[in-house]
Order: structure tokens, then sequence, then C-alpha cells
């Protein structure tokens, strides 16, 4: 069986849930014994560092189609212009590179592969024009469009980016049932989204292939200390939100009952929320290592996550418990990983000085951490143990065509 495989992002075992994800597939996919082609989109621009941990993967890096907003007049205007003369939302279009549109058209045209596999609905960006010959596996991370629906209520109602806001995803919600529609297999990697209306539509070929990252070498151990951990981009709407309330309402909770509690956040800094300085009760980390990623896993005594905008599961979620790492979240946070739910702290935003007591209660009970977090790993082992690979999905499609 020969698969192609295309990611819009390169994969990472750091960063955004995204890279997470789509490194997490490729170990799984590597461990079988089919050959995978992978073409990739470095919309980042950093290179194929997290390439060289998947030596035996056949791979191709490209450059994003479209420059960033942040590269200058020309790129703003390029980026703007992108965005009113094509017939895809800009997440697409971002990654809508001409060469990988003609190896995919070579490729289908010489009937070398088996099956297609689109890792997130932004890959669809680099085929969405490709005649496909073989049948298509789309690994579904969100509801794309419903995340965008989030994002615009967000927009003032007077700012003229909201007129850009509904032409995206009134785009975007096109192109993602034109790819529903296409797909022989829709494989969602969390239990959260299948009673979407669009996934609803789609029913008879959707199957759940939840996302489990393998557990950490390095695990948690309760230091007993009082330090929070939180790990996401501001860059990303949902993740300022939750940011927000943390530092405007929750950390303020918490120090009234206890000053020595601390909130540590990765992968954003205080100037990506318009702080010159870090407030009090709260230490920015910035983009970190993955070795320092590690170690403030390790090192934290609880994972809040108070995100209630947007889709799809949460996988800083997931990673947290892959450290053992004990969890505070939302129910909208915990949708879809009901293995995880019944060994986190539920907390309400409605409410910050209740979850502040209830956050506090917990640190000071080191025996309930302990048991969170060894009930949370062996959870996430026994699902893994019963996980089907990736790759059965491309098998059965091929095996029905």
């Amino acid at each position: 069986m020969r698969i192609l495989y295309l990611a819009p992002l390169l994969p990472a075992p750091s960063g955004s849930g995204g890279k997470r994800a789509i490194y997490n597939h490729l170990e799984d996919m590597l461990g079988d014994a089919a050959q995978i082609d992978a073409l990739f989109v470095d919309v980042d621009g950093v290179g194929g560092p997290g390439l060289t941990e998947f030596a035996s993967l056949s791979a191709r890096v490209f450059d994003r189609a479209i420059p960033t907003f942040g590269s200058g007049i020309k790129g703003k205007f390029l980026a703007i212009a992108a965005l009113l003369g094509s017939s895809l939302p800009r997440s697409l279009a971002v990654v809508a590179s001409r060469q990988v549109h003609n190896i995919v058209v070579s490729a289908m045209q010489n009937k070398i592969y088996d099956a297609v596999i689109i890792d997130h609905l932004n890959a669809y960006g680099m085929i969405s024009k490709v005649r496909l010959a073989v049948p298509v596996i789309y690994v579904a991370h969100n509801v794309e469009s419903e995340i965008l629906k989030h994002g615009l209520e967000k927009i003032p109602p007077r700012s003229p980016w909201r007129w850009f806001a509904r032409l995206d995803l009134a785009r975007m919600r096109r192109v993602e049932n034109d790819l529903l529609a296409k797909a022989a297999r829709v494989v969602l990697i969390g239990a959260g989204d299948a009673g979407h209306p669009d996934m609803v539509k789609v029913q008879d070929k959707l199957r759940i292939w939840p996302e489990l990252p393998a557990p950490k070498l390095q695990r948690w151990t309760n230091s007993g200390g009082k330090n929070l951990l939180f790990v996401g981009s501001a860059k990303y709407f949902p993740n300022k939100d939750a940011i927000e309330w943390l530092m405007e309402d929750l950390v303020p909770a918490l120090l009234r009952l206890d000053p020595a509690i601390m909130l540590h956040i990765v992968g954003s800094d205080a100037a990506d929320l318009g702080n010159s300085r870090n407030p009090t009760g709260v230490t920015f980390h910035g983009f970190v290592t993955n070795e320092q990623l590690n170690d403030l896993h390790v090192a934290a005594n609880l994972f809040v996550c108070p995100v209630v905008l947007g889709s799809g599961i949460k996988i800083k979620l997931l990673e947290a418990a892959a450290y053992g790492v004990p969890t505070a979240a939302t129910d909208e946070s915990l949708a879809g990983m009901n293995f995880l739910s019944d060994f986190s702290l539920r907390i309400n935003r409605a409410d910050a000085d209740a979850a502040a007591r209830q956050i506090v209660a917990l640190l000071a009970n080191p025996a309930q951490l302990k048991q969170m977090s060894t009930s949370a790993t062996e959870a996430l082992g026994d699902e893994i143990s019963t996980r089907i690979s990736l790759l059965d999905h491309a098998r059965e499609v091929i095996g029905a065509s």
C-alpha cells in the first residue's frame, strides 16, 4: 500500500496543537508497513527540524503560497489581494502551493498511489482543484467553520475586519462541505464534534480515531509547590480568550487566597496580550524548546485549561495527561475526551472565585493530585492499547473501492 500524505504544517512534538497532532499521526503511521510519501507546507518558515525524527519518511517541504500579514507593506498587500481574489478561505489559500498541485496531478495520472490522506482541512488547499482518482481519507482536527464563526463573534461590530471574516467564513463552509462530500472516510480525532450538523450529514463514513499521544519519558512527580501551567499561543483566539480570563479573573482570585501561587504560560509572551511586563502572579515563557517544555510540565503542580471557544479536542490536555500532570479544565475543553474528563477538576469560568477555591483546595491535597495523575495516565494507556492504526482506515476504504 502506497499513501500520499498531505499536511499544512510541519510536525513538531511541541508548538501548536495541529503540529503536535501531525507529529503523533506520523509516529503512528510510520510504525506500519505501508509506504508514506508526505508533502508539507512550511507555513511558519521554520524549515524541517521536526522531520529529522522521521528518517524513514519520504517527505518534501514547500514554502507557503502567500506571505504573512507581518511581512511588510508588500506582504500585507499580497495577502489581502489573495484573500479577495481566491475562492479559498485564507488558511487554505496560504498552503495552495502550485508545485504541490502539479506533483499531485502527475501522481494521479500515473496512478502510483492507493489513497490520499488529508491531515487537517487546511491541507485541502494544496489539491482542492485536483481530480483525485483514489480514495480520500480526511483526518478532521476540528469543524473549521465553527472556529471561524466564534472568531467572527469576537470582532467588534463596527470593525472593517468583520466583512473579511464573513467572507472567509462563507468560503470555509463551502470548502469544508466539499471535502466532507468527497472523502471516502472522515476520521475525527475527537468525539466532541461528531454531533455537529456537518458531521451528522456524513455519519455513514464518519469514524472516531481519538488523538492519543504516547506517554512521555519524563513524568510528573508532585513537588509540593503551587505552580500552574497553561500552554497555548495567544495568536489563536480561543487561547487568547482563555489567557485573558486567567490573567484578569482567575489569577487575582487565586492570589487573594494564596499569594504564593504562580501561573506559567508557555507559547505566548506578555506582548501578545498587550502587556509590557508580566502581571503579578504570571510568568510568560514564550516559545520554548522541547526540553524546556518537558521540564515545565514535570515541575507544574496543576495544568489549567479554561478554553471555551473553538472546536475539536484540546491536545494540550492530552499532552498533560501523557506527562501525568493533573488537570483543571472547563467542560468545553474536555469535550470529546470522556476517558480524561473523569480524572480532571471541572472549573466554570462564570465563577472565578469558586474555581480559585477549588484549585487551592486541590493543591493542598497531594493524595488527590497523585490519584488524578495515576488514573489519567492509566486511562490514556488503556485507550492507546485498543485504538487501531490510522492506516487501517485507509486499508478499509481501499478494500471497499
